[in-house]
């Protein structure tokens, strides 16, 4: 749960401080070209932290 936060204040903070938890819920449920078309939820799941950061940070 703390890592979903975390990507969450990210996400608002360092991509567009306008994205709502709507947007936020977007990007962490459907496949990502920047994981590998990976769902971002899937890669947390196992603490795989690193590249969803890093994905939500280069919008």
């Amino acid at each position: 749960m703390a890592d979903m936060v975390f990507i969450r204040i990210v996400v608002s903070r360092d991509s567009n401080p306008t994205h709502d938890d709507g947007t936020v819920l977007n990007f962490l449920v459907n496949p990502d070209a920047r994981l590998n078309d990976r769902r971002p939820m899937d890669l947390l799941k196992p603490g795989d932290v690193r590249p969803v950061v890093e994905a939500a940070t280069s919008a």
